[in-house]
């Protein structure tokens, strides 16, 4: 009688534990992949900055660097939004191996625009779910020290910046 409590107990384990290991789908969210959209609207005209044609800047003007002035990963990708076309930043490299993932981290940025330099600083705390996934709990920016606020819980986050 022993034997089969015992058995039963861990059949019951088993099942309970593959039930759980079927509820996961595709690949994971990670921290490794979250991506900051951002887009700089003229303060004065309320017109897109970057665009592809007629812009204050052009994509050739932009670089990014880290805080120990390294190239930080990011793309420029086109969109619109009525009749016109206008360019986002895309930086995808917030989170880096090596990084707390259990405390508050805080970095900077240096976005380059042709002879104008300003700074994005940026606050993550990283949270864990279930299937090894991730995201951040919280994203806190700021641009030039202005506050732009807090996002919660994603691993996608987009920004409009007055410059």
């Amino acid at each position: 009688m022993k034997i089969f409590k015992t058995l039963l107990i861990l059949i019951v384990i088993i099942v309970a534990y593959s039930n759980c290991s079927k509820k996961c789908y595709g690949d994971p969210l990670n921290v490794f992949t979250t991506y900051l959209e951002l887009e700089f609207i003229d303060i004065s005209t309320g017109d897109y900055l970057i665009k592809p044609i007629n812009g204050k800047y052009n994509i050739e003007d932009i670089s990014i660097t880290t805080e120990d002035n390294k190239p930080a990963l990011f793309e420029v990708k086109v969109s619109s939004s009525g009749n016109k076309q206008f360019n986002q930043i895309g930086i995808t490299s917030l989170f880096i191996k090596g990084d707390d993932d259990r405390n508050e981290v805080c970095k900077k940025m240096f976005i380059n625009f042709k002879n104008d330099r300003d700074t994005l600083e940026y606050c993550f705390k990283v949270q864990y779910a279930k299937c090894s996934s991730s995201s951040f709990e919280y994203l806190k920016l700021k641009y030039n020290g202005k506050d732009l606020g807090m996002k919660n819980n994603n691993t996608f986050f987009e920004y409009q910046i007055n410059k």
